[in-house]
């Protein structure tokens, strides 16, 4: 792969896991019910024929989000995942931010949270639907506070709401890690204020340091990283590993 200033594709996790721009992504891989297991089984095998095996969930997948299919897509991966050996996969999956529509993603919750409770929650179901007793990446969904995300491309101040404190993130993460449970952490479609809070939040508590952010980063969408985070990622900075995230995009340059 072509070296590229701008694209770390998690530099600093691959010191235990080589993580690279081949990472199969799940989020649409398993969306219709009437896939058939030896295609999906073949297609995760072409997908991932490689040294290590790379895989990316979310405990929301699949995409279309709906109550009744979620956590298909994790019972596919532990379907296929039986038949692998554990140490040659980079499991990664993720916790769902803040939402006040999928509250059915969590046993007790009116509106979904990133705070302790919700993490350990969201990682042991996940555990069981994947049939392992370890996640070698989790990483936040999107962000409990209110930022400018999903097509939005300007702060709003009125927005503005109390959100979980980083520091209380990452305790919850930190005793995940005790337990084995989870090995590394990262964010996705995060903001630089996001990245630097938490990376400061583990200086200064102990605690673990993000090692990858999951944002959109294409030869369609570039600015968003290019201008800031690129700094703040670089790896003489804080050194935070870019997993590419879009998959349409991802789609559209494939058919071209």
């Amino acid at each position: 792969m072509a070296s590229c200033p701008t694209a770390f594709f998690c530099n600093h996790a691959a010191t235990a896991a080589p993580w690279s721009s081949s990472r199969t992504g799940t989020r649409r891989s398993f969306c219709r019910r009437s896939s058939v297991k030896a295609a999906i089984n073949a297609k995760l095998d072409q997908k991932t024929s490689l040294q290590y095996k790379k895989l990316g969930d979310s405990d929301l997948h699949p995409f279309p989000m709906k109550k009744e299919t979620q956590g298909s897509t994790d019972r596919f991966i532990s379907s296929w995942l039986k038949s692998q050996p554990r140490d040659k996969v980079i499991l990664a999956t993720k916790v769902a931010g803040y939402s006040e529509t999928a509250s059915y993603l969590r046993d007790n919750a009116t509106v979904l949270r990133v705070d302790a409770a919700n993490i350990k929650e969201s990682v042991e179901k996940s555990l069981k639907r994947l049939g392992t007793d370890y996640i070698d990446l989790i990483q936040i969904h999107w962000p409990d506070r209110y930022a400018p995300i999903f097509g939005a491309y300007s702060y709003d101040f009125s927005k503005w709401r109390p959100s979980v404190p980083f520091g209380e993130q990452l305790k919850a993460f930190q005793e995940l890690i005790d337990e084995g449970k989870v090995r590394y952490i990262g964010v996705s479609i995060e903001t630089s204020y996001g990245v630097m809070e938490f990376v400061h939040a583990a200086k200064v508590e102990g605690l673990p340091k993000i090692v990858s952010i999951q944002n959109s980063y294409s030869l369609l969408v570039r600015t968003r990283f290019e201008i800031d985070l690129v700094e703040v990622c670089h790896p003489k900075n804080y050194n935070i590993g870019l997993l590419i995230l879009h998959w349409v995009l991802e789609l559209l340059l494939e058919s071209t």
